[in-house]
């Protein structure tokens, strides 16, 4: 997911999962970013958060992304780790890993 300028979006195509098959399809995308620009990559342990029937989902994560875009990269990450976790009542269900990029202003 990609946050720049005003808008917050997808890059890339959905690939396979990563150590699970034999043989993975990964397709490479070229992006120019920007400064200020920020690259949020995550688990589906963060959009597939539970509480009862309802999941967290990417409108939720889109939504925190544009919000905290102002903050530094370790500030987002730890932003969407402890929303994703508090969706769950502070139990996560799955495992939850993101890494942040943000190119300086």
């Amino acid at each position: 997911m990609r946050a720049a300028g005003d808008t917050v979006g997808e890059i890339g195509r959905p690939g396979s999962v990563l150590g699970l098959l034999p043989k993975i399809r990964l397709t490479d995308v070229d992006v120019d970013l920007a400064p200020g620009d920020v690259v949020l990559f995550y688990t589906d342990g963060v959009v597939e958060a539970r509480r009862g029937e309802d999941l967290y989902g990417e409108d939720r994560l889109r939504r925190l992304l544009g919000a905290s875009r102002a903050m530094d990269a370790a500030g987002i990450a730890e932003a969407v780790v402890d929303e994703a976790v508090a969706f769950q009542s502070g139990l996560p269900r799955d495992d939850i890993a993101v890494l942040v990029l943000k190119i300086p202003a």
